[in-house]
């Protein structure tokens, strides 16, 4: 039996979590965005780009030549056709459907995250447990379950990252192909990750460069490496090119600069950074270390962690968290909209969390890990079952922490978890909200156990 769980720890604790996911997401509440996004695409497939006029009232829309137009990145809609053409083979929700693709990315994102890991650290016991922390105890849980870019570009850029540490590692080739297909999926569904993608390239490319013992063989190299990652790299980006066009007439122009233009704000300005930055990482009401404390434990063995890694690895991993960060610290929207958290830095939460790895060597440091973890686990847990939505920036006091709203939502009676849907229609309440926080939490649990007992290996 432990040569089994050995053998299949991480395909095992995925299918567990990813089950988890599925009876989580949201299969209640509709927002502007979520239509959008459903709505484009249903209508991509057919060659179009616009939406329902209706869907105009909206703020997440503009009008352009008589149409229509959804302004959040293309890519998010891409990624949810297949869910929203099964919904209308099946008959289903989309919705619910909708959330399935997200809990399918959440999890790919579980993977990916464990192979970094692996790669940082290779050693299995620990990764497997920071793999399972970040799915379990991190804000990605809560965006594996509702319509954001989030946990889709949590994937593909966790993929980009692994696969710039596995080129100045000596990686093959391909990791050059699959770097550019991650990057070009990321900016397909946050364009703003363009800055920290070209950053990362250019870090890889110096170290492919500079570190090459022969000029004839490293040029070969870095030419492969540069073409591989443009061949794959071109096609998504076409076709975000492409769609500019369409919405906006100009293959510079994106559609939410329309929008902005519209409202009368900048996207980006770097006098909002000082603010931003406070807003995502401090502000007690949504910022990711007061919500999530064990980003902070994280933090305090980061140095550490930089010590043990070569100076190209480590310049990759800190950029890597460094430029988004700043990116978005630096948008006039800072704290996400309407979400759980500082929506925007869910996608750097994987990396952020790998220092841990250090901390699990210490009995101590590893019980206060699994208390914090708890806490969280239960925090989005509390979120899941209610609202993802529980209240936005701007209607929270400035000392009011955004858990003890959705803690509110779950006393009023909110549920927006697929499992209370499934159960209410048939054991009704308080049976159906106590027996759903029952299983969700057996099936973490489940996961626990089996990675604890792959550890004894």
């Amino acid at each position: 039996m432990r040569v089994f769980f050995k053998r299949w720890d991480a395909l095992i604790v995925m299918v567990i979590i990813l089950t988890m996911y599925f009876l989580s997401v949201n299969a209640v509440y509709y927002t502007s965005y979520t239509m959008g996004a459903i709505e484009l695409a249903r209508n991509i497939p057919s060659g179009r780009f616009d939406v329902n006029p209706q869907l105009c009232n909206y703020a997440d829309y503009i009008v352009r030549d008589s149409k229509c137009f959804f302004v959040a990145p293309l890519g998010l809609a891409l990624v949810l056709i297949p869910s929203v053409k099964l919904a209308e083979i099946l008959k289903g929700s989309d919705l619910v459907f909708a959330g399935f693709t997200m809990a399918f990315f959440g999890v790919l994102t579980f993977y990916i995250a464990l192979k970094l890991y692996d790669t940082l650290f290779e050693d299995r016991r620990k990764s497997l447990i920071l793999a399972l922390t970040s799915g379990l105890a991190g804000p990605l849980y809560i965006y594996s379950t509702h319509i954001f870019p989030q946990a889709p570009l949590a994937f593909f850029y966790t993929l980009f990252v692994l696969s710039a540490l596995k080129i100045c590692l000596g990686g093959g080739f391909e990791w050059a192909f699959i770097a550019g297909f991650s990057a070009s999926m990321a900016v397909l569904l946050d364009p703003s990750t363009f800055i920290s993608i070209v950053t990362l390239c250019l870090i890889t490319l110096a170290k492919l460069v500079l570190t090459s013992k022969a000029l004839e063989e490293g040029l070969q190299r870095v030419l492969i490496n540069i073409t591989l990652f443009i061949v794959s790299f071109l096609p998504m980006l076409s076709l975000l090119l492409y769609y500019n066009v369409v919405v906006t007439g100009s293959i510079f122009v994106f559609p939410e600069q329309l929008y902005l233009e519209r409202i009368g704000v900048r996207g980006f300005d770097i006098a909002y950074t000082p603010q931003g930055l406070f807003t995502l990482l401090v502000d007690i009401r949504k910022g990711l270390l007061p919500l999530y404390p064990i980003y902070m434990l994280s933090l305090a063995y980061l140095p550490k962690m930089l010590k043990k890694l070569g100076k190209y690895e480590k310049t990759i991993y800190l950029a890597s968290m460094i430029t988004p960060t700043l990116v978005y610290a630096s948008w006039y929207d800072a704290d996400g909209g309407l979400s759980y958290g500082p929506r925007f830095l869910v996608t750097i939460t994987p990396l952020l969390i790998a220092p841990l790895a250090l901390g699990l060597e210490n009995r101590a440091v590893s019980r206060i890990l699994a208390i914090l973890s708890l806490y969280s686990f239960a925090e989005n847990l509390i979120v899941v079952i209610s609202t993802p939505y529980p209240s936005s920036f701007e209607d929270l006091k400035p000392f009011e922490i955004q858990l003890i709203t959705a803690i509110g939502k779950l006393l009023e009676g909110d549920r927006s978890a697929y499992i209370y849907k499934i159960l209410s229609a048939t054991v009704g309440e308080p049976i159906a909200t106590i027996v759903s926080i029952a299983i969700i939490t057996t099936i973490a649990a489940t996961a626990l156990i089996v990675t604890k007992e792959a550890d004894r290996q």
